[in-house]
């Protein structure tokens, strides 16, 4: 075979590896191409199924966000009027104590009437009753004091006079409902006022004062007669 002949044949061969290694190439990239479209079709499928899921989340978010909206503007409904009804009972309360001392300062004067030894005095303001009328027996007054009220007496006997503003933020009410609640506190004689200065300081009353002492240890003493009767039952 002269040269013209081996390079055809070379060319031959070149030509066939060639046609097989882009044979090979095309089949590799048909391959990895299928399997590119499998692939994003999963990812695509996983993105639409997360996507409905976190709508669905968003959905209940705004549903739970509602109702939570709703539960709590029914709570503060609620409380204002369970305010407002407390304020009612307190009321109410204010006027009975006001009427029994009332009523306890008329059978005074009745009995002083009929035992003719009735004396000219000047009548004093029904609001604010004298110390030796209803706070004489300061005791049951205290029972129907409201929590709050009684809440108010001992930071007092604990304090000092303290003015309305550390009052109601101790207490935890507002400005206009401790305004009340001390107004009507000084007028029952529970407390006394010093003028001196603004804002005016509130003082627990020295006869309320003993009798929330005397209370105080009369509750000690029955803790320990209660304590030393469990320890004989044991």
């Amino acid at each position: 075979m002269d040269s013209a002949a081996w390079s055809i044949l070379a060319l031959a061969v070149f030509a066939m590896v060639f046609v097989a290694v882009l044979a090979i190439l095309s089949a590799r990239y048909r391959r990895d191409r299928h399997m590119f479209i499998e692939s994003k079709d999963v990812v695509s499928g996983i993105v639409r199924v997360f996507s409905g899921r976190v709508q669905k989340q968003e959905e209940s978010l705004d549903a739970l966000k509602e109702t939570m909206h709703r539960v709590l503007k029914t709570q503060e409904e609620q409380q204002a009027r369970l305010e407002r009804t407390t304020e009612h009972m307190t009321e109410s309360m204010d006027l009975e104590r006001r009427l029994m001392g009332a009523l306890g300062r008329l059978a005074g004067k009745v009995n002083q009437l009929m035992s003719g030894s009735a004396v000219k005095e000047k009548v004093e303001p029904l609001e604010r009753f004298p110390a030796d009328g209803y706070l004489a027996s300061i005791e049951p007054a205290l029972s129907k004091l409201t929590p709050t009220e009684l809440k108010v007496l001992q930071l007092l006997a604990v304090e000092g006079p303290l003015p309305s503003p550390n009052i109601g933020r101790t207490v935890g009410k507002s400005r206009e409902h401790t305004a009340r609640l001390m107004k009507r506190l000084y007028e029952q004689g529970y407390i006394d006022r010093e003028t001196a200065r603004i804002p005016y300081r509130y003082k627990l009353n020295e006869k309320v004062r003993s009798a929330l002492e005397k209370r105080k240890e009369d509750k000690a003493k029955q803790k320990v007669e209660e304590q030393a009767q469990e320890k004989q039952v044991a």
